[in-house]
C-alpha cells in the first residue's frame, strides 16, 4: 500500500500534482538456484484531483517481474505494469522497466534505473541514477 502525490500525465494535456492511494497483492516464485525470484501481483489505484475527468480515477491492474541477483551485491528488476482507468478518467498507463541496485557497502548503494512509459497516449523514457544511504 502506497500514498501520495505523484506527477501525472491527464487527457486534458495538463501534468498536475495528483493525490494518490495505491495498493496490491500477489505471489512469488523462487528459482532452484535461489538467485531469482518471478512475481505477479494484482493491483488498484484511486487519484485524485479536479484536473481528472470527474475529479478522480480508479482502476486496476497488474504487475509482473523478476528480481535476479547476477552477482553477489548486484540485483536487477526487471518489470511489466499496467492499470485500466475504468472510473473517472479513463485511461490505461503502462510502463515496462529495469532497476539496478549495486550494494557498495553496508549502508550505500548505488541505483540506475530505466524506464518506458505510457500515460495519456504520450509515450516517454525516464532513467536516474541515485546514491542511496541507509541510516
Amino acid at each position: 500500500m502506497a500514498g501520495g502525490w505523484q506527477r501525472t500525465f491527464v487527457k486534458n494535456g495538463a501534468e498536475p500534482l495528483v493525490a494518490g492511494l495505491d495498493g496490491g497483492a500477489g505471489a512469488t516464485w523462487e528459482a532452484r538456484d535461489r538467485r531469482a525470484l518471478v512475481y505477479a501481483l494484482g493491483e488498484a489505484a484511486l487519484h485524485v484531483h479536479h484536473e481528472l475527468d470527474s475529479g478522480f480515477s480508479i482502476g486496476a491492474g497488474a504487475r509482473v517481474g523478476a528480481l535476479v541477483d547476477p552477482v553477489p551485491r548486484w540485483r536487477i528488476n526487471a518489470y511489466a505494469s499496467g492499470i485500466s482507468q475504468f472510473w473517472g478518467e479513463r485511461d490505461t498507463p503502462a510502463s515496462v522497466g529495469v532497476q539496478n541496485r549495486v550494494a557498495l557497502g553496508r549502508d550505500t548503494a548505488l541505483r540506475i534505473d530505466f524506464a518506458r512509459t505510457r500515460e495519456a497516449d504520450r509515450r516517454f523514457n525516464a532513467g536516474s541514477l541515485s546514491l542511496q544511504v541507509y541510516f
